[in-house]
């Protein structure tokens, strides 16, 4: 274990100082070793904090939980750090092209603050989260990190997505409790990801990236991508479900700096402007799958989506209970922004801008400028929780109404001088998403 921490201190000081000595590429260089520990009959908390290590150096985020405040790095540039990464990306792939995913360990019990054991029988359900989550992100920061070796040296052989992802959702599948089993593939996301919101943001950007370039390589469809989980329009509607449509929370995500989100979002809002055909579909992929867990539920039996579904939109894996099925916000807005609306006159048309945060903002909203309200609601999410019967449109109207609400609000802090970066090129394209459905002249979606 001490081993482990000196390997991550060795790493944190390679990252943040730009220094690179021979010790410090160990990890990077000798990663099989590592991988070969995570699957052997090592201790379950030694295999664990290497588990660990890995997402933390593939996140390039070593060393975060020691470091405090800024450290000055040195101008010296760290060449071998993007090479390192491949090698270690290709060592992981290696390793689960051989089946290394479903050799790993992971424990029935949840992983809970303070220790493993919850305070009442059956009062926390399994497995260990935190064991699927960094399973699941090395394998996606490894295949990104492949996908930007392979594009950047032009190779010939492109990397086979589908190839590792089929097996990451057996091995999900394998460990979910029958409770907690899913009726779309893409839902798992949000389910793995649910209570650690940067870690779920950076798993939607990577699978975004990779639907990307496997659509390039070979034209892989929309079915396809939601057979094996990772079709980004599914996964941000599934996003949006978890948090009941509430766009406040989206509004904390774009303001906080512990995310990815802002990228993310921009990237995907990009996409769904040249897709919105594709959009469209998924609404009808992902409330066929609810429809199914309704009728399951009624019947009290399991529904299996193989079966059900038209072919190639879900892993047959996965199935769901609908005691998961209930659309309730897990997140809690941190400020009422509906508070700052003041009545104001409805916002002007959204001009062309850069998109990018002035020198002189601070990366945070000025809490105390804006009345001081860090409130938490959690009535508001509660109440939209109980719009959970869709049909296929209304999933489409649902989600280009909450980016409505979200860019209204947007403007409004704008205005106040309360949002703490330039949101103009957002906001030109969540306009043009609302265009695009058709809701600025009253038709339908």
């Amino acid at each position: 274990m001490a081993f482990v921490d000196l390997l991550e201190v060795l790493t944190a000081a390679r990252v943040r100082l730009h220094i690179c000595s021979m010790s410090q590429r160990l990890l990077y260089q000798r990663a099989s070793v590592f991988l070969h520990l995570v699957d052997s009959p090592a201790l379950y908390a030694v295999k664990k904090k290497v588990l660990l290590l890995l997402k933390r150096v593939l996140l390039e985020k070593a060393g975060d939980d020691l470091c405090i405040g800024e450290v000055q790095p040195s101008a010296q540039v760290d060449g071998q750090m993007t090479p390192d990464l491949w090698a270690l990306a290709d060592s992981v792939l290696r390793s689960a092209s051989t089946g290394w995913v479903q050799r790993i360990s992971v424990s029935g019990k949840a992983s809970l603050f303070g220790g493993t054991s919850a305070s009442a029988p059956g009062s926390c359900e399994g497995p260990d989260f935190v064991m699927l989550r960094a399973v699941s992100l090395v394998l996606l920061k490894s295949l990104e990190y492949k996908v930007q070796q392979v594009s950047k040296q032009g190779s010939l052989c492109p990397v086979d997505i589908q190839s590792y992802l089929c097996p990451l959702m057996v091995f999900l599948s394998q460990h979910l409790p029958q409770s907690r089993q899913l009726c779309h593939s893409c839902a798992w996301v949000s389910l793995v990801f649910g209570d650690q919101d940067d870690d779920m943001i950076e798993a939607a950007m990577t699978l975004m990236l990779l639907y990307l370039y496997q659509k390039r390589v070979n034209a892989t469809s929309d079915e396809d991508a939601c057979s094996t989980g990772y079709n980004p329009h599914c996964l941000f509607i599934y996003l949006l479900k978890s948090v009941a449509f509430d766009h406040s929370v989206l509004l904390d995500f774009l303001i906080s700096t512990e995310t990815c989100f802002l990228e993310y979002f921009v990237k995907y809002l990009k996409f769904l402007r040249e897709n919105w055909e594709g959009f469209r579909r998924s609404c009808l992929y992902t409330q066929g799958s609810d429809t199914l867990e309704q009728k399951s539920g009624s019947s009290g039996q399991e529904s299996t989506m193989g079966s059900k579904l038209p072919a190639n939109h879900a892993n047959p894996q996965f199935n769901r209970s609908p005691a998961s099925g209930a659309t309730k916000s897990m997140f809690c807005p941190l400020v009422d922004y509906g508070s700052s609306d003041e009545s104001e006159a409805e916002e002007p048309s959204v001009s062309d801008g850069p998109l990018g945060r002035p020198q002189d903002e601070g990366p945070e909203l000025n809490c105390a400028a804006a009345g001081g309200r860090s409130l938490c609601l959690p009535e508001r999410a509660a109440e939209k929780a109980g719009d959970d019967h869709l049909t296929p449109d209304s999933m489409c109207e649902k989600t280009v109404m909450c980016l409505q609400e979200l860019r209204k609000v947007v403007v409004r802090l704008q205005k106040r001088n309360l949002f703490p970066y330039k949101p103009t090129s957002l906001l030109r394209l969540l306009m043009q998403i609302e265009t695009k459905s058709g809701f600025g002249d009253g038709s339908q979606c």
